[in-house]
């Protein structure tokens, strides 16, 4: 804290705290699941234990593999923001027709 003479505002290293938990082998196997099915939520690869309880799941889809959370599947990040609500759309209807079907 300031009060006991603490001068820097930047993050110190943590005790009992990893670094970081990303590695090339959690990046690629995260990678390969997209690939294989768009429609991983964060808690099934934490369920299905992917990688460490601790893995920054939505920080290796963001940031490295560019793929953007929209209704029930990642979206490239490179989409235009109309087919990006183009998707959202579709997605939206099979999602009211899911519903519907699973009421009846």
């Amino acid at each position: 804290t300031f009060q006991k003479g603490r001068v820097s505002t930047s993050d110190e290293q943590r005790s009992r705290r990893p670094i970081s938990v990303r590695t090339d082998f959690t990046r690629a196997v995260i990678e390969q699941l997209m690939d294989e099915d768009r429609r991983w939520t964060l808690l099934e690869f934490r369920e299905g234990q992917v990688a460490s309880r601790n893995a920054p799941y939505a920080g290796i889809s963001r940031n490295e593999l560019h793929l953007l959370k929209i209704a029930v599947g990642w979206v490239p990040h490179v989409l235009t923001e109309v087919q990006r609500w183009l998707r959202y759309a579709i997605y939206s209807d099979h999602f009211h027709v899911g519903n519907r079907m699973a009421i009846n």
